[in-house]
Order: C-alpha cells, then structure tokens, then sequence
C-alpha cells in the first residue's frame, strides 16, 4: 500500500522471497544492472549468466525482490548462511551470520535510495531470525561502491586477493546507523517472510529435578520437577552427544548451514533430521508445548510465498 504526506503520495516498498516464477524478474534486474556498470568501465557480472545463476538460488529460497505498492519488482538481493570459503575466515564462517549477495536495483530507479532499503531489509530479515550480523563482499576496483557502503555504516574488515576472483573487499554490519536511516530512505512497509513449525524432532524426556538452594536466611527453598528433550536424531559431531532442548531454555538454538556443514552453535551437527532443510536458510530448534504434550519443534520459513512480484 501506498500512504500519503502533506497531501503527496508516497511510495512504499516491501521485501519478499522470490518463487519460481519470479527468476526470470531476478535475472532482468541483474543482466540490465550488469549492463549498467559495463558502460561504466565496470566488468561485474557480465561474465556469469543470471538465468542460470538465479534459478539456482531462487529455487533454494535464499533470493528476495524488492516491491513497491504496485507489487513491481524494483530490486533484488540474495540472503544465505554459506559463507564463500575464499573470503571469510574459519572463525567467521562458523558463527551464525547473513551473508549478501546479487545486489541489484532498477536502473531507472538509481538515485531514490533503493540499495541501501535491501541492505535495511536485509538487516531487519537477519535479526528477526537470531542473526546479528549482515556481511557481504565488493569488487575490489569497486571503491566508489565501497565509500558509498561505508556512508552507510557498514565496516570494511579487509580487503583479500584471491587468484581469479575479482572481489575481496568485505564487509560487516552489526548494527543500523538509525541517523543515517532517517536521512532521506525511503519507506520500507514489511519484510514479508513468514515463519511456522515446520516439523516435530524425535527426541527421549528425560524428567530431572532442579534444586533451588536455599533463600537469605538459609532456609531450603522446595525443589522444582523439570524435563529435558535429547533429539534422537540430531548429535554433535565431535562429541557424538545429542541435541538438548528444555523448557527453561530462553532462546531457540540456531541451526544454520555455514557453506561446509549444519552447524548449532558454532558446532557441527549431524543427524537424519537434516534431511529435506534448504542450505542457506535459518532455523531454529525450540522446546513448544507445555506437559505433557511438549515437543521439539523445527521452525523456520515457510518459502512458498502466496504472492509474486511483477514486471
């Protein structure tokens, strides 16, 4: 929807996943922004083929188009847990972090901000799933784009040389510059990203008792019933321990795939339960329910979106 100020309407933008349907959109944006920067001097893309390259992560839910009120598609932007191995470190890779990629606008909508409303978008899809980190990589030649992302607030950790590849200016953001924000963005509505159970993890109860010591004056306070859930089919690789889950546990624990393996808290983890989840995307393990019918359930993004963009 559009929404109207000081009698002038204003244009209103929305980020959603991408379908099927919707790669030969992502494509046109990025061969008519890769045009863009060949006029320009500027080689980017023009040696990759979008079609082919976008049906790839559309069809894993990662890639996300920028819509105005009228649903047409002004943008696109990739988001995924998988790190590219010649960029970030081991240390890097394994903390769960959102990595961006195919960041591109219309290019008769240059100058009205959009770039920086995905990066917004980007941030805010991170952080509603326990994701505290947004990082991407820029050409290295590319300094005009590198000033303009740190105008933004972003932080440019280094610059690495890879044989054969032409990025390696990366970048970090951990937290929104709200002045810069302000100055000028414009309106993002909603990130449209819906989220559900997607599936029960088997698991063994396992009922214990925590002791709650005693109060100020020494007296022993009554002790409290408590269970935990041990996953059967999901285990830490090096201890070849099983996952645990509780009712007291304040957070869902993150399981994301950090382009070498599924991994929860920085761990490798292993398990049947794996099967059928998209690499790239975020999910999270929580206790649901309450006695006696608590479960394990997976959360995570429920890809099908009922809505696409249009031309």
């Amino acid at each position: 929807m559009s929404r109207v100020d000081r009698g002038i309407r204003v244009v209103t933008f929305s980020l959603i996943r991408a379908t099927s349907g919707d790669s030969p959109i992502v494509a046109e944006l990025l061969t008519e922004r890769a045009a863009w920067l060949a006029r320009r001097g500027i080689a980017q893309w023009s040696k990759k083929d979008p079609a082919r390259d976008t049906a790839a992560t559309v069809g894993t839910g990662e890639t996300w188009l920028l819509i105005d009120d009228t649903r047409r598609a002004v943008g696109t932007i990739t988001l995924s847990t998988r790190a590219d191995h010649d960029f970030w470190s081991r240390s890097e890779r394994a903390a769960p972090a959102l990595y961006a990629s195919k960041i591109a606008t219309r290019t008769d909508c240059t100058g009205q901000g959009l770039g920086r409303l995905l990066l917004h978008a980007g941030f805010m899809y991170a952080r509603r799933r326990g994701l505290s980190v947004l990082r991407w990589d820029v050409w290295r030649t590319n300094e005009q784009l590198q000033t303009y992302y740190r105008s933004l607030g972003a932080t440019l950790l280094r610059v690495v040389v890879v044989p054969g590849r032409s990025s390696g200016a990366l970048f970090e953001w951990k937290a929104m510059d709200r002045a810069v924000w302000a100055a000028g963005s414009p309106h993002l509505v909603a990130v449209e990203a819906p989220e559900g159970e997607l599936r029960q993890i088997d698991a063994l109860t396992e009922q214990s008792v925590v002791r709650l010591g005693a109060d100020e004056r020494d007296r022993l306070q009554p002790s409290e019933a408590n269970h935990v859930h041990r996953m059967l089919d999901l285990k830490y690789l090096a201890s070849q321990e099983p996952l645990a889950v509780g009712p007291t546990d304040v957070a869902p624990s993150i399981l994301y795939h950090a382009g070498d393996a599924w991994r929860v808290g920085q761990l490798v983890v292993i398990g049947s339960a794996l099967g059928g989840l998209r690499p790239g995307l975020v999910y999270r393990i929580a206790h649901a329910g309450v006695e006696p019918s608590c479960r394990v359930a997976l959360r995570g993004d429920l890809v099908q979106a009922p809505q696409g963009a249009s031309v």
